[in-house]
């Protein structure tokens, strides 16, 4: 990797369009794979591969609304794939800095990965069972939130505002000491998405009670570090735009916890109405019998859509996290780089 100190090489505004555009289309592929988790749907086709465009040569108005999920995310994970093998085309083409068209070649390899885990899972839970199935689904969803992390890494990276010199003038102590902050709580935001998914994939006790618990210390971390970040010398515009980002985020994903939370334990008794979601089905019949309305009524309108927003929500908040990390590290191997280097005598005078 290139010295931080020294100017950074610009890379194309397209390039750096096209990998954002790459980070935005994985979201939709995110809720509808949390729509297969929370709906149950997973192996509503009992085979892994199919064509990307297998969708549209079966009737999915006799196949139901899980088929539709099912291969609506298999088809959105076969454009995202068709993104990134653009998006690590072009970086390695254009880009000028060797080690991030290293890091566009492990996006491609880490979604090529993420693929065989969804195909395999399928596969081998037809052949072997839900024993050998639900794990990898575990692994499957977890492994996309590092995916994602990477994409938004090299979205970084292509920026002009990654291209600018380090500007956090701030002591070193404390500069070290919120560069741990963020590491921190990168690491802790991802212990509770791992938790967030044996809740969601398995029946063990600690998974909901451990889930609940880290987000209250999630909440607490990621608080305080943003305060600290926020009264940081040199904080500019930006950095305070993403620590109010962060606020907003963390509210948002606080507010759809509560509610997925009572979605999937809610209690059908009468004398806890109060605790039933905010949001309902829809009663009206429907007028048509179209694919969108099929989609609508049996997605968007359904309580269980909340738990599938968390998770996005969820990934937007880690992403975001690792790029404050990265942000981070820069401005730490800046001042290392600054820092006057003394000789062995000058060091045991010291």
């Amino acid at each position: 990797m290139s010295d931080p100190a020294l100017p950074t090489p610009v890379s194309p505004r397209w390039l750096h369009a096209l990998a954002v555009c790459t980070v935005v289309v994985t979201f939709p592929l995110l809720i509808l794979g949390a729509e297969v988790t929370t709906k149950g749907v997973g192996m509503v086709d009992p085979q892994g591969l199919r064509t990307p465009w297998h969708i549209f040569t079966v009737s999915l108005k006799e196949r139901g609304l899980g088929f539709l999920v099912e291969h609506s995310h298999r088809t959105v994970g076969w454009v995202v794939g068709v993104f990134i093998l653009a998006l690590a085309v072009s970086t390695w083409c254009v880009e000028p800095r060797r080690w991030v068209r290293i890091l566009a070649g492990l996006c491609l390899l880490a979604v090529c990965v993420q693929g065989m885990l969804g195909a395999l899972r399928v596969q081998l839970q037809t052949w072997l069972g839900p024993n050998i199935g639900e794990p990898l689904a575990l692994i499957h969803g977890c492994f996309a939130q590092l995916v994602v992390a990477l994409l938004v890494a090299v979205a970084l990276f292509t920026s002009r505002s990654w291209a600018r010199p380090a500007t956090l003038a701030a002591q070193p102590s404390e500069l070290n000491a919120l560069y741990r902050g963020a590491i921190c709580l990168v690491g802790l935001i991802y212990v509770q998405i791992v938790l967030g998914a044996i809740t969601r994939h398995t029946n063990y006790w600690f998974g909901p009670r451990l889930h609940l618990l880290t987000a209250f210390l999630v909440t607490a971390v990621l608080v305080g570090f943003s305060v600290r970040l926020a009264m940081l010398k040199g904080a500019g515009g930006p950095l305070r735009n993403v620590v109010r980002w962060l606020w907003g985020i963390l509210a948002l994903q606080l507010f759809l916890g509560v509610e997925a939370w009572l979605t999937k334990f809610q209690s059908g008794t009468a004398l806890w109405s109060q605790l039933q979601p905010l949001l309902q089905p829809s009663t009206i019949a429907p007028k048509t019998d179209s694919l969108f309305e099929l989609f609508y009524r049996g997605v968007v309108r359904h309580p269980d859509f909340i738990r599938s927003i968390h998770l996005p929500v969820g990934a937007l908040l880690f992403s975001l996290s690792v790029a404050v990390l990265l942000y981070l590290w820069r401005n730490v191997q800046v001042e290392q780089s600054l820092r006057p280097q003394l000789t062995p005598h000058q060091e045991a005078a010291a």
